[in-house]
């Protein structure tokens, strides 16, 4: 299909929707080249379709990746790498998406500041001069910015900031030989960096080291999993190091591994924001039923959890919680998060709605007719409702409510197929 012919297509929701259950049906299947192409198709979907349609071609192709470096074939590998960091080059975990699909929103301006939070370093006269000589390097006096950096190093030679300073430095100006020096000794000081061993493998290659590089950006796989862009260059290094004879080989950590894996500040983050946008949780709610629907909402449940610990009070909260209990399948559960909604807001029309489905689900027809009723006393006096009302009652022999609350779900809405069906099966 080609891209204006897909754009058209996911205009519609009935062809989005089947596209969307189709690429899922792959992505479970392991065809993860198939369901790429589909959800490809769906980046332009309305609403939040679109985001999370980019959210699993990147991870599809992260996975047809993983498929392909264990055949061997890592150019292609690589490809779908490329492919993958083109459509979400920050957000290779659940939450992190959700997170990019917050701040992508102009009304999420303030997260967006939060998020970004930059390290921050104290104004000791080190840190100072640390400062001067990146304030030179940007301003394109690097032999002074180098220079300085070496003076600090002789002082500092335990210094990580000032060893991988100086080292990316030197590596960006060519001398890998130097480079790889200091960030040597910055990866000795703060073996946990992904980034340092990164830069130190970018060095080893320019300088024509393979083994070397291969090792450093496999130690930097190991640290960073999730980061799609280390991986690719991993892969193109093994590859050439095949291509020069030498023995290599990835040992890939696999995306399934890292759902969900996000810092606590956040998921607190992420936690303000679905309190003060609940709208976004609604949005989840909307999408059609699928076989990922436990690794989905999953986080979002997640987050949830995380702003009921800020915000117990809060009715709307527990609502919501229900909901993603109840698409979970987890109905327990969703029966006591809508019953403390409806503590703390006994007027909670939705809540009241919900929880008599709820209640229908588990055959606690008295129960949801109560609730349905109160739902009507709140003003909830809508088609749906009466004919939720006249099933209940239909099931529990009440034939004469039945026939009128389908009557008066007829009355809001002449053409409801199903409450005519229902009453003429009473007439009968």
């Amino acid at each position: 299909m080609k891209r204006h012919e897909a754009s058209d297509a996911v205009s519609r929701p009935e062809v989005w929707r089947a596209l969307y259950r189709q690429a899922i049906s792959f992505y479970q299947a392991a065809l993860y080249a198939q369901s790429a192409e589909l959800f490809r198709q769906l980046t332009d979907a309305p609403g939040l379709q679109g985001p999370l349609s980019r959210f699993y071609f990147a991870r599809a192709c992260r996975k047809e990746a993983e498929q392909q470096m264990a055949l061997g074939n890592y150019q292609l590998a690589s490809t779908y790498l490329n492919e993958a960091l083109r459509s979400s080059p920050n957000s290779s975990t659940l939450l992190s998406f959700l997170g990019e699909c917050c701040l992508r929103q102009g009304k999420y301006d303030e997260a967006g500041r939060q998020f970004a939070a930059l390290a921050k370093v104290s104004d000791t006269p080190a840190q100072v001069r640390l400062k001067e000589a990146l304030s030179y390097y940007l301003a394109g006096r690097s032999v002074e910015a180098i220079t300085l950096l070496e003076e600090l190093v002789t002082i500092h030679s335990n210094s990580f900031d000032m060893n991988f300073q100086l080292g990316a430095m030197l590596a960006a100006e060519g001398n890998c030989d130097r480079a790889i020096r200091y960030l040597t000794e910055a990866c000795r000081v703060r073996p946990e960096q992904a980034e340092c061993q990164w830069r130190l493998a970018l060095a080893h290659a320019a300088a024509g080291h393979s083994p070397e590089s291969v090792h450093h950006l496999q130690q930097a796989h190991n640290l960073d999993p999730a980061n799609n862009w280390i991986l690719s260059n991993l892969t193109l290094a093994v590859h050439q190091a095949r291509h020069f004879g030498l023995d290599a080989e990835i040992e890939v950590v696999p995306v399934d591994q890292l759902e969900n894996r996000v810092a606590d500040p956040s998921i607190d983050r992420l936690a303000d924001l679905i309190v003060s946008e609940p709208e976004f949780v609604t949005a989840f709610l909307e999408l059609p039923e699928s076989g990922l629907d436990e690794q989905i909402f999953s986080g979002v449940l997640q987050i949830l959890m995380r702003a009921l610990e800020q915000h117990p009070e809060f009715a709307d909260l527990h609502y919501h919680c229900s909901c993603v209990y109840r698409r979970l399948g987890q109905t327990d559960k969703a029966i006591e998060e809508g019953q403390q909604a409806l503590t703390i807001n006994p007027r909670f029309v939705n809540a009241l709605i919900h929880l008599a489905g709820l209640y229908a689900e588990t055959d606690r027809h008295r129960q949801a007719i109560d609730r349905l009723k109160s739902a009507l006393t709140q003003g909830a006096n809508y088609a749906d409702v009466h004919y939720t009302l006249g099933k209940l009652y239909q099931q529990t022999g009440c034939r004469e409510q039945a026939c009128l609350h389908y009557r008066r779900a007829l009355s809001i809405n002449s053409g409801y197929t199903a409450a005519k069906e229902a009453l003429a099966v009473l007439a009968a």
